[in-house]
């Protein structure tokens, strides 16, 4: 037996509602986390502050908050005092802000943490090469000092058998010259 055709069209029309959102809904959503966000980041939780900043910009591109949380989301990972910091989160978002029509001043202000950090990172990365050459040389360093004390370990060694050798020529001379004067006598 089938299922009567109106049954069949109520299913539809509400599997097709709960698929779509209607846009209110999901502008009312965003703004509801974005809140969520702010009282995070007023209480200094400032790494799940981001964490939420960075999904609604995620979650929402259409909404009206969307710059708001790629620039929060921008600032916060950029902040050395949250536990999340990540610069190269915090370049994603000034680069995502930087796509987006802003005012010259803020655009002018984001451009300029996207150079700040590709610095920042230039010298993170100029300081990891250091680092590794040090490294490296304190690693030659210590393999010549162990070499060096090797040698002198062993010229320490032979410099005690030369003495011993030159004691035991003397002693022979010593033999020798009584020898000698006793074959004359």
């Amino acid at each position: 037996m089938r299922p009567p055709p109106l049954l069949l069209c109520l299913l539809l029309a509400l599997s097709m509602a709960a698929c779509v959102t209607p846009r209110a809904d999901t502008e009312s959503e965003a703004r509801r986390l974005l809140e969520v966000a702010r009282a995070l980041e007023t209480s200094r939780d400032l790494k799940e502050a981001a964490h939420q900043y960075s999904m609604i910009a995620e979650r929402f591109p259409n909404a009206s908050v969307f710059p708001v949380a790629v620039r929060r989301a921008a600032l916060l990972y950029a902040n050395t005092g949250n536990p999340g910091h990540s610069d190269s989160l915090s370049l994603f978002w000034w680069r995502r802000y930087l796509e987006l029509p802003v005012l010259p001043q803020e655009k002018e202000s984001a451009t300029l943490a996207v150079n700040l950090l590709g610095a920042v990172d230039s010298l993170r990365l100029g300081l990891a090469r250091q680092t590794t050459l040090a490294d490296s040389l304190f690693s030659l360093s210590r393999k010549q000092t162990n070499a060096l004390s090797a040698q002198e370990k062993r010229i320490q060694d032979l410099e005690a058998e030369l003495h011993r050798t030159a004691e035991e020529l003397r002693k022979l001379k010593e033999i020798d010259v009584k020898l000698s004067k006793t074959r004359k006598r």
